[in-house]
């Protein structure tokens, strides 16, 4: 449901932090400079099952979460929970909408011959 994937070089040795505190707390970690949001290079994509993070928003949120059931890493994920899931995102979240708003125009632009 992710709208890019996160990157930074992360500080210390990726499977010792020093600063993470023994026993049962929460797993942490320190990143040294900057962060990145990673996106898809294109706003739209030629073969829609090749659509990844932003791009599943500029695409029909059925085919969206068909494309996300496939992906190796959801095997066994819930398809009612996700379809509620992406409802609920589509509907209350500005970024969606945009992408949404943005697939809309694209749609008529090409209705118009642009």
């Amino acid at each position: 449901m992710a709208f890019a994937s996160f990157g930074a070089k992360y500080q210390g040795n990726a499977s010792k932090f020093t600063n993470n505190p023994k026993g049962p707390s929460p797993y942490c970690y320190r990143v040294d400079g900057q962060i990145y949001h990673n996106t898809a290079n294109t706003l739209f994509t030629d073969d829609p099952f090749d659509a990844s993070y932003n791009q599943l928003y500029c695409i029909d949120p059925k085919l969206a979460n068909e494309i996300r059931m496939k992906h190796p890493a959801n095997e066994g994920f819930n398809k009612e929970l996700l379809d509620k899931l992406a409802s609920i995102i589509n509907n209350l979240n500005q970024y969606a909408k945009t992408y949404k708003h943005l697939m809309e125009m694209e749609k008529d632009m090409i209705k118009q011959g642009l």
